[in-house]
């Protein structure tokens, strides 16, 4: 086991979100645009935090005990996925009247709200963004977080963008076809769209804007992708590179991480000229 206390973030900012299930007395799935929040959390260096969600008067403003005060609060609350099926359990009305009326509010992982990471960088009015799509799922088999965004009415867990299609669309239906075209494809998988109007969405606290590049990377296996030592390959799990249950294992872990590298030197030219543009 390896110690996690002293993650820093240097002099990059890091922005983590993730869902808050407040109770509002109307019970956790008759009113999800009531109780369910979309977090937007800036964690600097220094451990501060800012709520990012002053339209819907986020609940973590009367409920200070879950405003993360550190880079690890902060991941820990995005990754708390064991609580997104109570929004859709048999056991929801049970843990409505117990768990939420004890405690006022539940941290959700953000993929609740927002599996992608995207809407938190919308959020801020960012010009370019270069997103990783690294899901547990295939793309192929849940299409609902990249579909959601764009509009597009497909079916979704209990643990993926669960506001739906109309509460979630950022950006216009017309492109989706192409996106998931993109994303699907092993000789590509990659979509790169350029001078995107963003829609205004109240609920995910999201302001009408351009983008002016937004890149996504699928979490497909490329066919073009291999080791100079094919004996790792070969010792992967079945479930590589998209198709996990919980946790991967260390060799599983260590290879989608050179995965990711070769990803960013396979699209370098995409890439690269957003990245100098930052200087």
């Amino acid at each position: 086991m390896h110690s996690v206390d002293n993650i820093i973030s240097g002099n990059i900012p890091w922005i983590s979100s993730f869902a808050v299930l407040h109770d509002d007395d109307q019970g956790i799935v008759s009113s999800s645009t009531k109780s369910l929040h979309h977090i937007v959390s800036d964690i600097s260096n220094t451990g501060g935090s800012t709520c990012q969600d002053e339209k819907l008067q986020c609940p973590l403003e009367q409920h200070t005990k879950h405003q993360p005060r550190t880079l690890l609060d902060a991941l820990s609350f995005t990754s708390a996925f064991w609580t997104a099926p109570l929004l859709s359990s048999q056991y929801a009305t049970l843990f409505d009247s117990f768990l939420l009326r004890t405690n006022k509010t539940i941290v959700l992982d953000g993929g609740v709200v927002d599996t992608t990471g995207i809407v938190g960088l919308l959020q801020k009015q960012t010009d370019h963004i270069i997103a990783f799509y690294n899901n547990n799922i295939p793309l192929s088999e849940l299409e609902s977080p990249i579909a959601y965004l764009f509009g597009v009415n497909v079916t979704t867990d209990s643990m993926n963008s669960i506001f739906g299609p109309k509460l979630s669309q950022v950006f216009d239906s017309d492109l989706y076809a192409g996106v998931i075209s993109n994303l699907t494809n092993s000789k590509v998988g990659i979509a790169n769209l350029k001078d995107v109007n963003v829609f205004s969405n109240e609920v995910m606290g999201v302001e009408s804007y351009v983008i002016n590049n937004l890149i996504i990377v699928s979490n497909i296996m490329n066919d073009g992708f291999e080791l100079d030592d094919s004996r790792i390959m070969k010792r992967l799990s079945s479930s590589w590179p998209d198709n996990y249950m919980f946790v991967p294992p260390e060799l599983d872990a260590n290879t989608l991480c050179m995965f990711n590298d070769w990803k960013v030197r396979n699209n370098r030219e995409l890439i690269e000229p957003i990245l100098r543009s930052r200087d």
